[in-house]
């Protein structure tokens, strides 16, 4: 059952990352409201979203391909 679930539960998974803030659920401040935060004090806006940005794509990419490892793992040879 796992094998068959996985290929949806990565793709649920990670649109889960992408759509809301994931950080929140273990209680510590999210990068979009660290970087608004940052922009609100210091009006550095292009220098906050450009380090922010690659942030997200970076943590993204890190997800995509742990759980492409993981469903070559556990795929049916």
């Amino acid at each position: 059952m796992f094998r068959i679930v996985l290929p949806s539960l990565s793709n649920a998974f990670v649109s889960l990352f992408k759509d809301t803030s994931l950080a929140s659920v273990i209680a510590v401040p999210e990068l979009t409201y660290g970087a608004q935060w940052i922009n609100t004090n210091s009006f550095r806006v292009i220098e906050v979203w450009s380090v922010a940005a690659p942030m997200y794509l970076v943590t993204g990419y890190v997800l995509l391909f742990l759980l492409q490892r993981l469903e070559r793992r556990f795929s049916v040879h």
